[in-house]
């Protein structure tokens, strides 16, 4: 059976980072049957060998030569099972409420695409200790246009349809390269082929 959720996760050594991240998403799972994809991007030693069977997570590891998020992130969408995909950083603490929420939205609305307001947070070295700042707050949005190009919300704080990933992701408009990954983790966003019409968001 697929899982409803694919959660990509792209990483490069830093697995102690890694470990919180998990963590988090553990917890934001709940009762959905959710898949977690890390691509291990050339880690000097293989992320595997430290995580295998970590908390009971579906996890499975794809790895790779060291290629830069970009590339990485588009090699666990290719991997990914679930009816709908997120990307989350190996550096990223995912919200408790967070991925239900977002898969409930997407399928009570029957949108391709779903996006939260956005927080900071400050950690003391245990997820027991995090606070959270109020970050980017975003209105509702219905033109792929103002969402990816003007609102820009983070990579990781999107939640996909993946039929619809794959659709607008098979011509886009730049090549996956790793000269992208500095342009404010959103060059995964912004060379897709927009399609003409507002897309339901």
């Amino acid at each position: 059976m697929s899982p409803v959720l694919s959660i990509v996760i792209p990483a490069y050594n830093r697995v102690e980072l890694l470990k919180c991240t998990l963590k988090s998403i553990h917890q934001a799972i709940g009762p959905l049957e959710a898949e977690v994809i890390i691509v291990d991007d050339g880690s000097i030693e293989p992320i595997e060998n430290h995580l295998q069977g970590f908390l009971d997570l579906p996890l499975r590891f794809v790895r790779q030569t060291n290629q830069g998020c970009v590339i990485a992130k588009n090699r666990g969408l290719k991997e990914a099972n679930g009816q709908y995909v997120t990307f989350v950083d190996s550096d990223d603490v995912v919200h408790p409420q967070k991925l239900i929420a977002q898969v409930t939205q997407l399928e009570r609305t029957n949108a391709d695409v779903c996006y939260t307001d956005e927080a900071e947070g400050q950690m003391d070295g245990d997820l027991a200790s995090l606070t959270l700042q109020p970050g980017r707050s975003f209105p509702e949005i219905n033109c792929p246009v103002e969402l990816y190009l003007n609102a820009q919300p983070g990579s990781n704080n999107l939640m996909f349809r993946r039929n619809y990933l794959l659709t607008h992701l098979s011509q886009p408009i730049i090549p996956e390269a790793r000269i992208l990954d500095r342009s404010g983790k959103c060059g995964f966003i912004t060379i897709w082929r927009f399609i003409q019409q507002p897309s339901r968001t």
